[in-house]
């Protein structure tokens, strides 16, 4: 599968988990596709998922990550002299 297949399959799987979401329709375009996506997974309750939906969400973000380049350590570079704002 590729991302965009990826996506639309986690997509697909999470409005069937929505009763409300009754003929949301998927957008063609790819940013509109990561927007709903993205909420989709916000206001998702905590439920167990299956396997095979971890391991294509596992995937398909994993591969986001390494197209945007995201640090894996997550620190924070070195603040400025001048910024004497704490780091978050």
């Amino acid at each position: 599968m590729n991302q965009q297949e990826k996506r639309v399959f986690l997509i697909r799987r999470l409005l069937s988990e929505q009763p409300r979401a009754g003929s949301v329709e998927i957008p063609a375009d790819e940013n509109e596709q990561k927007r709903l996506l993205r909420g989709l997974f916000n206001v998702r309750l905590p439920a167990p998922a299956d396997e095979a939906f971890l391991a294509v969400q596992d995937e398909y973000l994993r591969e986001a990550i390494a197209e945007k380049g995201v640090m894996s350590n997550g620190i924070p570079g070195p603040r400025r002299e001048k910024d004497r704002r704490a780091a978050v």
